[in-house]
């Protein structure tokens, strides 16, 4: 069964993005970690994001330890279509990648999770702590219900 990664499992210390040794998986990686879930579910098998990282390192797919979506979508054979930043247009297809406000966390404001279906529910993964959240539970940690004070959208990646 596919599964969200946690960023923050020992499996993953030590391990940095790309060749940024000051930007570990468990504090920079949530976006490698949500293309990591999306590859594996078009393959069809799980995925480590450690793998991932060596695909993008090797195809030049980060800028410092800034994954160029384009790039990365290409070397998975997803694609990139931008993003959407009105709440009331998601993608009509799952899984997909959603930004949410990471405010909440000291230290951080920008944080990526899957948009997915489980059980026909509408739920997020996210890969800090490697759990399943109700779809808007950043938002309501964020206080920002609408999207009115930015900090969210949806990544569109198929």
């Amino acid at each position: 069964m596919i599964h969200i990664e946690n960023q923050l499992s020992d499996e993953f210390k030590g391990w940095y993005i790309g060749k940024v040794k000051t930007s570990s998986f468990k504090v920079f990686a949530c976006l490698l970690f949500c293309l990591s879930y999306i590859y594996s579910v078009k393959q069809g098998k799980q995925i480590s994001p450690k793998e991932v990282d060596k695909i993008f390192t090797v195809n030049g797919v980060y800028n410092g330890d800034l994954i160029d979506s384009v790039k990365a979508c290409k070397v998975l054979g997803l694609e990139y279509f931008g993003k959407e930043t009105d709440i009331n247009k998601p993608p009509a297809w799952y899984p997909s990648i959603k930004e949410v406000d990471f405010s909440a966390a000291p230290g951080k404001t920008q944080h990526f999770v899957v948009r997915t279906k489980v059980n026909g529910k509408n739920v997020i993964l996210d890969p800090y702590g490697g759990v399943e959240r109700a779809i808007n539970y950043y938002e309501k940690k964020t206080g920002n219900t609408d999207w009115l004070k930015g900090g969210f959208s949806y990544r569109l990646i198929k």
